[in-house]
């Protein structure tokens, strides 16, 4: 009875663990802010270019001030013609 006991503990805490550090939904603004948490300045730029591309697969996702500003100012500095307003 102990041992079941204890592998049914250890199962449920690896079950636990694994669901705790499931990354957010694709598709999701908790995704792409779970995604790029680590890149410097948040990483606006890159979380508006991927939410242009799931604009397309998973309806509006329209860019927030901070994602605008990241892809205007980028545009901007390397001569592109896709500026956001």
């Amino acid at each position: 009875m102990g041992t079941y006991l204890g592998l049914l503990f250890i199962v449920g805490g690896i079950l636990y663990i694994n669901q705790k550090n499931k990354p957010p939904r694709y598709g999701t603004q908790e995704y792409l802010d779970w995604k790029y948490k680590d890149y410097p300045g948040g990483g606006e730029y890159m979380k508006s270019i991927e939410k242009k591309s799931m604009t397309c697969t998973y309806g509006d996702m329209p860019l927030n001030s901070s994602e605008k500003t990241a892809y205007n100012k980028h545009e901007k500095d390397n001569g592109g013609s896709g500026i956001v307003n």
